[in-house]
């Protein structure tokens, strides 16, 4: 399936980067190594204004986490999601499950992350079958795959827990326990093409998103492991112990955002999902900057503090992608398997914490630019990792408070022949 770029209808048309100039600053003395003996190293402040917004729908299966819930976001569109699971065909220490001894149950983990109110409401979710045949690999953000609501095999509450035990229905056990148990050389084939696997769907949940772990997810301090299945029946005792666990062969999540996100005034929304992605180029004039010798530029972006009472994932990274020749695949395809070329960590507030703003090294990108061969590069501008988990964020906009609009700053020092 083809994934084309869309752009949001009433977003700014796309404008290069201009330079309005406010104003130059003397910064100190620098020794005879760079530049002229006891220049001064001076900054120059360029105003960044005019944003194209993007839209692709970004990769929604076989990534560290994926989402389930339901979130009315009145800044960033309502969220629901499902997750999606399918149990892997082996086990270690298990050759075959026993319907008539033994039981299957999920153990869904959760992220300690969670998008949705403070203070939940205990939220319930059903599982079922997924309605049709799914690839992990081929799961894409609205692009939703429906539940087979026609039978239950498993329901559980939740609230701020980080961990889910729900017992899988026996009928459905016993589908899949034919598959496990089969040796012959087209199981594994027959399996992907019939087997359609799980789908856990919010049933009774107000603004709560929960995000379930895999093996992949990073900075595991919890120890809490990842979701999976058990095999469980009785000891020698008699009590019920669990015989094997089954990882996910496959996995993702049916997320749907309706309606799409739009920018307010004075910001620009950014989505992880490639839903809201900041298009543009960097726009410079070589004589602008005769006669000076460039030192370090920073571009600096301010996040727009959201005025309501949802609890979001904390937007902590800026990532830019340079691209100076036409794409050869779609563009949620090239951020996602592309390393960016510049990125930045959020800036944090001394006294609250809070994060302010993002400073992202341009000095590289600006020589290039100023003084490079090469053709002016397009910059995609996108927030955190596409990694299953829902991430937003609004940055001001040349509209915005002008102490927050966005800035290059360009640091210098004159040269012999700028001084002249």
């Amino acid at each position: 399936m083809v994934h084309k770029i869309q752009l949001f209808a009433g977003t700014l048309l796309l404008l290069l980067f201009s330079l309005s100039i406010f104003g130059c600053e003397d910064s100190g003395i620098v020794g005879s190594e760079i530049g002229a003996p006891d220049a001064e190293i001076q900054s120059m402040v360029i105003g960044v204004s005019g944003f194209e917004v993007v839209s692709e729908n970004g990769y929604a299966g076989k990534l560290s986490y994926s989402s389930a819930g339901q979130v009315n976001d009145p800044v960033y569109g309502d969220v629901t999601a499902s997750t999606l699971l399918k149990p892997a065909l082996t086990a270690v220490g298990l050759d075959s499950i026993l319907t008539d001894f033994h039981t299957m149950r999920l153990r869904a983990v959760f992220d300690s992350e969670r998008y949705g109110l403070e203070d939940p409401a205990p939220s319930g979710y059903a599982i079922y079958e997924a309605g049709n045949l799914w690839r992990g690999n081929e799961l894409y953000v609205n692009e939703p795959v429906q539940a087979d609501l026609s039978r239950e095999l498993g329901a559980f509450t939740l609230m701020v827990e980080d961990t889910a035990i729900v017992p899988l229905d026996p009928m459905w056990v016993e589908e899949f326990a034919a598959f496990f148990n089969d040796t012959s050389d087209t199981r594994s084939e027959r399996y992907k093409q019939e087997f359609r696997g799980l789908s856990v769907v919010p049933v009774a949940v107000a603004d709560q998103m929960r995000f379930f772990r895999y093996e992949s997810a990073a900075n595991d301090t919890l120890n809490l492991g990842s979701t999976r299945f058990e095999i469980v029946g009785p000891d020698s005792a008699g009590t019920d112990s669990v015989f094997a666990t089954i990882s996910p062969l496959d996995w993702g999540a049916s997320v749907v955002r309706t309606p799409p996100a739009e920018s307010p005034d004075g910001g620009v929304v950014l989505l992880n999902t490639f839903e809201s992605v900041i298009k543009t180029t960097l726009d410079m004039d070589p004589a602008d900057f005769e006669g000076k010798e460039i030192v370090n530029a920073q571009l600096t972006f301010h996040i727009k503090t959201e005025d309501d009472d949802l609890l979001r994932p904390e937007v902590t990274t800026i990532r830019v992608h340079r691209v100076e020749e036409e794409l050869n695949e779609t563009l949620g395809e090239y951020l996602f398997t592309n390393t960016p070329q510049f990125a930045a960590t959020a800036v944090r507030d001394e006294d609250d914490d809070t994060l302010v703003y993002f400073n992202i090294n341009f000095t590289g990108l600006v020589f290039d630019e100023l003084y490079g061969d090469s053709e002016t590069p397009t910059l995609y501008i996108s927030i955190q990792a596409n990694n299953g988990k829902i991430y937003s964020a609004t940055l001001v906009d040349e509209t915005g408070p002008e102490e927050k609009r966005p800035r290059l700053t360009v640091t210098y020092i004159e040269t012999e022949q700028g001084a002249e």
